[in-house]
């Protein structure tokens, strides 16, 4: 991130993930739900209707297999038959081992639902507590099948009501909706919908053009129009214009209802017929004043005719635009210019968008504009134009404050050095600050092809987080315990102070310490602290590393923000084995006076597993390497989808998978093996297309293999790699590139051993 020296930090680190977010993992394969999650209905071709609802709606839905057998054979060790086997962190939360042989046939009990959901009348075992989703999922579908269809509404009736409590994510929601309609409509016909459904709104492109897919589908099914007259909205509008394909036309449009701006950019965004287009564009001439709508609104003006940078002068000079999106315009027209040898006209387009940037409250533009004039640089650089890198040079001495200036410069140092006819200078490390380090090398082109590996790996053992841990937590009671702190944070500081520097020589997977189990045991997190480690110990056991993750707690500073609680809930997370909740947990917890390095083994945590650990060293790749596309990816969260539909650890788009991640319903993706030998399997074959250039290699993973191409073409061919870094056209890619490299030499540093977690 620009000028920002700690990113580390946890915002910068939660705000890489673009439109990231978690699935709610289940042991519940809902086959309609996934097929849903990977875009099997995006097209109305592809919804097959019945009654004029998803004819596969109520696809029969199961518990797995694997995991259920697993959850048996665990809590019936727990209960009594071999009670030895619970993780002594488990024993000590649950008061004991009577406490936990208790509490494990509790969880049996409770088990049981799930296999006779008929039972959960009797008990309500959906009101709350570990598996009530799953529970009401099945009871609800259980009088489905049976066909008592009064009793089946009013179970998905309080399953939505109790949405958040339960923690079904936007298109568990959407989905369970559709499932209420038709249970309804299955009682009394009901009249065509006035208005689109209202939880499609909420969804993201992916999940949403899915919904509108099957929206599309049911009206016209019922021979009506896709937008009822009068159901225009800001909500609506704005969830339009995000869609790739709408399947609209004029007439919808315009019985709508929508508000002048919302026309314009639902019109701009939908109408594909390049008639209609034109004709759509001649009666609306002058931008809408809303933003978001108005950026629509000049993409479609500026497809296709003259060349864009001609279209953009000519709208420029007939209208005043915002300053965001002028200086966006006259940026594109430089680097059109510029590509076409024209670097007068170009550099008067860098000119008037650094002054239409000037504004403070225009820095982000600006600091586009400097970013832009940086690949200036290294077009000048790349065809010897060093008369137009000095005035590029000047330009921004003249358009940036000497923060801004100072910033520039240092990422310009070699490119000033190579236009200046010197050899850039040699690669200086301090020594004292890894990230400084890996960040000289990265941004010097020096980072290894992507199949080279610096040698042995000595994979980490847990105890070096658990080192780390405690370090920390000595180090953040440090000065923050006095007379007017509580009992427990006080007895927590003193039972850490009493922990060991370290583990013991050869402590076998409990290296939780008693300090962490006896504050727990009275946290107001306690049974979900229980429960989050059965999770983990049933996924383990049924060959499923973190695919099915039971409710934690919030793992966000401002519901935990006193450093005892985040403490404890790191500690959790270890024992738990969990690697997206470590890092999550880690990167928001106060420094407390403990150095980056030492850190690092929790901020760059390690998963466990011999079968995991085994894969990433098998796929011929760099496991330092595909740990940070990971990290940077999904913060380890193995069922993180994006807004696009980016699936699991790697973020792997659907059609990369065999039936697109769900065969028969079952989410594969979620599965980190699958997704660690698919993402090995698309770096390798972009490495093929590369040469193994890791710069290039990785771009093409976040942008696609055409945009990589299209850049070098407009290179004219393979550049130095710290050029074509700098020349990345999409900013999104050029930080993406940057960080995984950055996070790769950190992991490599890592699992070299060199990281103790001591002080």
């Amino acid at each position: 991130m620009k000028r920002q020296r700690h990113w580390l930090a946890a915002a910068a680190l939660l705000g890489s993930l673009l439109e990231v977010g978690p699935t709610a993992a289940s042991p519940l394969v809902d086959p309609f739900l996934e097929r849903f999650r990977v875009g099997h209905y995006q097209d109305p071709a592809s919804v097959a209707l019945q009654g004029g609802w998803p004819r596969d709606l109520f696809m029969p839905c199961r518990i797995d297999a694997l995991w259920q057998a697993a959850a048996e054979s665990l809590l019936a060790a727990w209960s009594g038959q071999a009670p030895a086997q619970a993780p002594a962190l488990l024993v000590a939360i649950a008061g004991g081992q009577a406490g936990s042989e208790g509490w494990a046939r509790e969880q049996r009990a409770r088990l049981r639902y799930l296999g006779e959901p008929a039972r959960a009348d009797s008990s309500r075992a959906w009101r709350g507590g570990w598996l009530s989703k799953e529970i009401l999922q099945l009871n609800t579908l259980y009088y489905y099948e049976i066909g008592v269809y009064d009793t089946a509404t009013a179970r998905a009736e309080l399953l939505l009501e109790r949405a958040q409590s339960l923690d079904l994510a936007p298109e568990e929601r959407f989905v369970w909706s559709l499932r209420l309609r038709r249970l309804r409509a299955l009682a009394a016909p009901a009249a065509p919908d006035s208005v689109p459904w209202p939880e499609m709104l909420e969804l993201g492109r992916g999940d949403g053009a899915s919904a509108w897919a099957i929206w599309v589908a049911r009206q016209r099914w019922q021979g009506q129009p896709l937008l009822p007259p009068g159901s225009g909205s800001t909500s609506l509008a704005r969830f339009l214009v995000r869609l790739p394909k709408t399947w609209l036309d004029e007439a919808c449009l315009e019985g709508a209802g929508f508000a002048a701006d919302e026309a314009i950019g639902v019109g701009a965004a939908s109408l594909a017929d390049a008639q209609a287009h034109a004709a759509f564009y001649r009666r609306h001439p002058r931008p809408p004043a809303d933003g978001g709508f108005l950026t629509v609104w000049l993409r479609g003006l500026l497809r296709g005719g003259r060349t864009y940078a001609a279209r953009a002068e000519s709208l420029l000079a007939a209208q005043p635009l915002p300053p965001a999106q002028a200086a966006r315009l006259w940026r594109r027209a430089a680097e059109e210019r510029l590509l076409a040898g024209d670097w007068e006209r170009a550099l008067a387009d860098l000119r008037r968008a650094f002054a239409t940037a000037s504004p403070a409250a225009q820095a982000v533009e600006r600091d586009a504009t400097a970013d832009w004039a940086r690949q200036a640089l290294v077009l000048a650089a790349v065809r010897d134009r060093r008369a137009e890198a000095a005035r590029i040079f000047a330009l921004v001495d003249s358009s940036l404050s000497p923060a801004e200036r100072a910033d520039w410069a240092q990422r310009c140092g070699r490119l000033r050095e190579r236009l200046a006819g010197e050899q850039p200078a040699p690669i200086v490390k301090d020594g004292q600050d890894l990230r400084q380090d890996a960040q000289t090398v990265v941004r010097a082109g020096a980072a290894l092809p992507i199949g080279v590996t610096p040698g042995e790996w000595a994979w980490p053992a847990r105890g070096k987080a658990w080192v780390a841990w405690r370090a920390w937590g000595r180090a953040l009671a440090a000065g923050r315990v006095d007379s007017t702190t509580d009992p427990a944070t006080a007895m927590y500081a003193a039972a850490l102070a009493r922990e060991p520097a370290a583990p013991a020589a050869d402590p076998g997977e409990d290296l939780a310490p008693p300090a962490l189990g006896q504050y727990l045991a009275r946290s107001p997190f306690r049974e979900t602290a229980l429960t989050w480690l059965l999770a983990q110990a049933i996924a383990n056991a049924a060959g499923a590393q973190a695919t099915f993750a039971a409710a934690r707690p919030p793992l966000h500073a401002d519901r935990w923000p006193a450093w005892p609680e985040r403490h404890a809930l790191l500690g959790l997370a270890l024992a738990a084995d969990d690697a997206n909740a470590t890092l999550v947990l880690a990167s928001g917890l106060p420094a407390g006076g403990l150095s980056l390095q030492a850190r690092l083994p929790l901020l760059y945590p390690v998963p466990g597993g011999a079968a995991l650990r085994r894969q990433l060293g098998e796929t011929g790749l760099d496991p330092a390497l595909l740990l940070a596309v990971a990290r940077n990816e999904s913060l380890f969260d193995p069922a993180a989808r994006s807004a696009a539909g980016a699936l699991g650890w790697l973020q792997i788009m659907p059609f990369h998978y065999p039936e697109r991640g769900a065969p028969s319903g079952r989410p594969i993706w979620r599965r980190p093996e699958w997704s660690l030998a698919t993402g090995a399997q698309l770096l390798k074959q972009a490495g093929v297309a590369f040469d193994g250039d890791a710069y290039r290699v990785l771009a093409g993973y976040n942008a696609g293999l055409g945009a990589v191409r299209r850049w070098l073409r407009q290179l004219g061919g393979p550049v130095a790699p710290d050029l074509f870094l700098i020349w990345i056209g999409y900013a999104e890619t050029r930080a993406y590139v940057e960080k995984v490299l950055i996070d790769r030499e950190i992991y490599g540093w890592i699992l070299a051993g060199q990281a103790s977690g001591a002080s």
